[in-house]
């Protein structure tokens, strides 16, 4: 009928396609990437971890899982619950990620690649995480994460993530796979600091945020901070470590994530 269309019945059929576009566009996935900092048995035997697994079953997104025995991947003992529990995470299609501090640079890089070393030889997560990293300006620290995002790489680690907690400059998105803009107690993160942050090209799959201390779950906040970035998470724990619990409201937060 394309030519024998009325005016009306064409404008008819372009607001259907717009509106069908713009619900497409809106409806935009965003992963999580989790501070898993706990112990993955409980006090009585159980499984610690398991509130992420039934909100992953539920609703399975892009999901990293930061795992930090230690500081660090601990000593040189296995620990058998930690190998059962990332095993079953990779199991079950959830990727983990190997908590290394960096200490914004002043940890040397000899150190963070022992530490590497020794993820891969005890546990074998499927990347790195590098916690307080450096953000400022400084030719020598974008250097030192080129460096170890390099080796990372070498060792067979997939992902890299760099934790500098707040908005930093464009070039340091050149040096990991995604950063974490913006990790702090104050409430959500309005989408103008997110979607203001410089990504060198990189898009919204190389943004990450983690507020904490959020009593309940602003669903309207997290539909709004997709559009730049493309992993959210959020808890309600606090205090000196505000990851050493899952939130409630996990799975309804995977939920608004899948979009």
């Amino acid at each position: 009928m394309g030519l024998n269309m009325t005016l009306g019945a064409r404008w008819l059929l372009f607001a259907t396609l717009f509106a069908s576009l713009l619900n497409n566009s809106n409806a935009v996935d965003s992963g999580s990437i989790i501070p898993l900092y706990i112990y993955p048995v409980t006090n009585s035997g159980g499984n610690a971890w398991q509130a992420l697994f039934d909100a992953y079953r539920a609703h399975p997104i892009n999901t990293w899982a930061i795992v930090n025995v230690n500081s660090g991947p601990g000593g040189r003992r296995k620990d058998a619950n930690y190998i059962n529990a990332i095993r079953d995470l990779h199991a079950a299609g959830i990727k983990t990620l190997g908590y290394v501090l960096t200490n914004y640079t002043r940890r040397s890089e000899a150190a963070v690649r022992a530490d590497m070393d020794r993820w891969k030889q005890l546990y074998s997560p499927t990347g790195i995480f590098f916690d307080e990293m450096a953000y400022d300006d400084v030719n020598s620290k974008v250097q030192y994460y080129q460096n170890l995002n390099n080796y990372a790489k070498a060792q067979g680690y997939t992902y890299t993530v760099g934790n500098p907690g707040t908005r930093t400059i464009a070039r340091y998105f050149n040096t990991v796979d995604n950063i974490v803009v913006f990790e702090s107690d104050t409430g959500f993160p309005s989408t103008d600091l997110i979607c203001s942050q410089d990504t060198n090209g990189k898009g919204r799959q190389s943004v990450s945020i983690l507020p904490y201390n959020i009593g309940t779950l602003n669903t309207a906040a997290v539909t709004d901070a997709k559009a730049c970035a493309g992993f959210i998470f959020v808890t309600n724990d606090s205090g000196n470590n505000p990851w050493d619990t899952l939130p409630g409201y996990l799975t309804q937060l995977f939920e608004v994530l899948k979009g």
